[in-house]
């Protein structure tokens, strides 16, 4: 180092309010640096036997030089990293519940469903980018903050020049020899610097905005909110008002077509109704059971425009259940808005069944 000028006596000065990104890890014995040479040097690894003064012992092989400060490097990376574990987690909840309100209306027996498609494709893979974004994040903080010391040193290594100039005698020393005078004065065994080593503003030239786009994702985050929130009144509502025999209707009698008095209904799809009933033993139907098997068989009644009607029936081990043991869906052809259906039972416990709704589906 050239010591030729005079070091300006250390002043008492002021820390700054926020600390930097990275602490300078001090070699035992070592004097502190300012701030400003904290600045225009974060991330920078000394070479081997570097000292900043003489009589100061080098730092040991291998010596880490920098460390994260935990305040510091919160102020910078935070807007950053909070903007992707925010995009983690609201990729995960939208995955989550546009699969809930795809499931629930089939769960549910509702006349109607969504398939909230994009919350199911796109929430994983916002979670995969903002997982990927977070890990990355690391290493682009430390080259923003390499890139971003250097362009401090410079202007300050400029601007204390310059300032220096405007108060020098009339032989003022060159740029280099400024340079290594300014060098000596940023470290100091007292923890004080002169007031040209503690530039104001330094530390919160580090700071980084929030990324754009944020003001966006809260806005679909609320259409989302909103779109799932009436999708999930519609589904509730649906399955309350669902039209459905009372309980567990329809007592399966051996080999024959066998159903409980009065048991029957109508179901509402659209404009479109659908009545049906059970048909009693030994009623004349189109619709038969096969030898042998326990089955109900089902009559439905609608529009002569009505072709085609979808009917869902539950299946019961008592009457008093409450839930299904199973559900069946039926398609069913209509002509003349007439058709008799036979529903068979898949074991002997199936003692009891119960339209649960039945609609028109097609009307020419």
């Amino acid at each position: 180092m050239d010591h030729s000028l005079p070091v300006t006596p250390p002043v008492p000065t002021s820390a700054p309010a926020t600390p930097l990104p990275l602490r300078f890890n001090l070699p035992q014995g070592w004097p502190a640096p300012s701030v400003d040479w904290l600045a225009a040097n974060q991330g920078w690894d000394p070479p081997f036997g570097w000292t900043p003064a003489p009589g100061v012992a080098p730092a040991p092989a291998g010596w880490v030089w920098w460390s994260r400060d935990p305040v510091g490097w919160k102020a910078m990376a935070g807007p950053v990293t909070d903007s992707f574990r925010n995009g983690i987690v609201l990729g995960a909840v939208f995955f989550i519940v546009g699969l809930a309100l795809t499931v629930l209306p089939l769960t549910l027996h509702t006349s109607f469903g969504f398939i909230f498609w994009g919350a199911i494709v796109f929430g994983p893979i916002n979670v995969a980018r903002n997982i990927g974004a977070l890990r990355k994040s690391n290493a682009a903080f430390v080259t923003f903050i390499r890139a971003k010391a250097a362009e401090i040193r410079q202007t300050l290594d400029t601007s204390s020049y310059s300032d220096y100039l405007a108060t020098s005698p009339a032989d003022p020393a060159p740029f280099d020899r400024f340079l290594a005078r300014r060098a000596d004065e940023a470290w100091s065994s007292t923890g004080l610097w002169p007031v040209t080593q503690n530039h104001l503003g330094v530390t919160e030239q580090f700071r980084i905005p929030a990324p754009a786009g944020v003001r966006g994702r809260r806005i679909g985050t609320l259409v989302f909110a909103g779109l799932a929130a009436v999708a999930l009144i519609a589904v509730v509502a649906s399955s309350l008002s669902a039209p459905s025999g009372s309980g567990a209707q329809g007592l399966v009698g051996a080999g024959s077509s066998t159903g409980s008095t009065g048991t029957s209904g109508t179901s509402t799809s659209s404009k479109y109704d659908v009545a049906w009933s059970f048909v009693h033993d030994g009623a004349a139907t189109t619709a038969t059971c096969s030898t042998g098997d326990d089955c109900w068989v089902v009559r439905l009644r609608a529009d002569p425009s009505c072709t085609n009607a979808a009917l869902m029936v539950d299946f019961f081990t008592t009457e008093a259940a409450q839930d299904p043991e199973r559900s069946k869906d039926f398609s069913v052809t209509l002509v003349d808005g007439k058709a008799d259906v036979a529903v068979p039972a898949t074991n002997s416990s199936e003692q009891y069944a119960d339209v649960y709704q039945a609609h028109c589906v097609l009307r020419k």
